[in-house]
């Protein structure tokens, strides 16, 4: 599961962290425990919780904070994707049927509920007030983010500056916490702390841009969803707003689909075909990685980062990553 890491104290580690994932649900109420092993059972990358601890072992730690830290991560993230589901009236993610479409949907707004307070829980059990800290503002952010999203949902005039705070704070948020928690974790000072939630926020905004692009180019078989979801639930992200921003006949595109919420003027394949004509697939792609290089270097002024190849790695294979 963890092919993309290569240190074996960090497999080691995230192996704990994918059983403490439905370990630290209550048996006392098994249909919430029956949730967690569905939404938990089907595995997953786990990029966040390796993404942290994968910094806290080049620094040096030994405990075992991280790993709880890493669960509660994960468990932010599901419940704003169980939240989200509920939300756009979704039937699957990742070939995988939503919490929503089994369960009753008040049960899954608990689920969801339940799960973020669990993430906090266990973050207070650590008795350390700088992740505490750490984790309320992640959590802050990434609710704010998700109510400027609904806000400028099918407003074709949602700005470039829109678009990047609506991502900082949805996605850019949940890694720049990653980035702080494994900074503290790590022993660094409040000043490092800092390098390391901006270095997390630009990882983090550069892994939301290849998501939105994968919606125009995946394969569907994979995204688990249809393509073009985004665009035709009104969210205009990069790949649109390069379209739109590119000609008269590329806005028309994208106004077309977002009037019409779907394809009825415009057919998938005039999408596909105006995006790769003006080569904004990877227009996309270069902006991830110019972030991802930005952040690099934040994290690189630590000298035991700078020395290994380990992070690096990691963040690319987060650029690249196949869905």
């Amino acid at each position: 599961m963890f092919d993309y890491i290569k240190r074996k104290n960090v497999r080691a580690k995230l192996k704990k962290v994918e059983t403490g994932l439905i370990d630290n649900v209550e048996e006392s109420f098994p249909f919430i425990r029956e949730m967690a092993v569905h939404i938990f059972g089907g595995g997953g990358k786990r990029i966040r919780p390796a993404f942290m601890i994968l910094i806290t072992d080049l620094l040096g730690y030994e405990g075992e904070d991280d790993v709880n830290a890493a669960i509660a991560t994960e468990f932010i993230h599901t419940a704003t994707l169980v939240h989200d589901d509920i939300i756009d009236r979704a039937v699957s993610r990742r070939n995988r049927k939503t919490v929503n479409s089994i369960w009753d949907e008040n049960v899954s707004i608990l689920f969801g509920d339940y799960i973020y307070a669990r993430a906090i829980e266990m973050i207070n059990s650590l008795n350390n007030h700088r992740l505490n800290s750490a984790f309320s503002r992640l959590t802050l952010g990434m609710i704010k983010g998700e109510i400027l999203e609904s806000d400028k949902n099918f407003k074709i005039d949602i700005t470039y500056d829109e678009y990047y705070n609506i991502i900082a704070k949805k996605t850019g948020e949940l890694f720049a916490g990653t980035g702080s928690a494994a900074a503290i974790l790590g022993g660094l000072n409040e000043e490092d702390e800092k390098k390391f939630h901006e270095a997390g926020m630009k990882v983090g905004v550069a892994f939301q841009i290849i998501d939105d692009l994968f919606d125009f180019i995946g394969d569907e078989s994979v995204l688990g969803k249809p393509v073009f979801s985004d665009l035709i639930e009104g969210k205009i992200t990069l790949p649109a707003l390069y379209l739109r921003d590119s000609d008269e006949a590329g806005s028309q595109i994208v106004e077309s689909i977002i009037d019409e919420k779907g394809f009825k003027s415009v057919s998938e394949k005039q999408l596909e075909k105006a995006m790769e004509d003006r080569g904004i697939p990877d227009k996309v792609k270069k902006e991830s990685e110019k972030l991802v290089r930005e952040g690099l270097d934040l994290f690189k002024t630590i000298p035991v980062l700078n020395e290994s190849l380990d992070l690096e790695k990691l963040v690319e294979y987060i650029i690249n990553r196949n869905m």
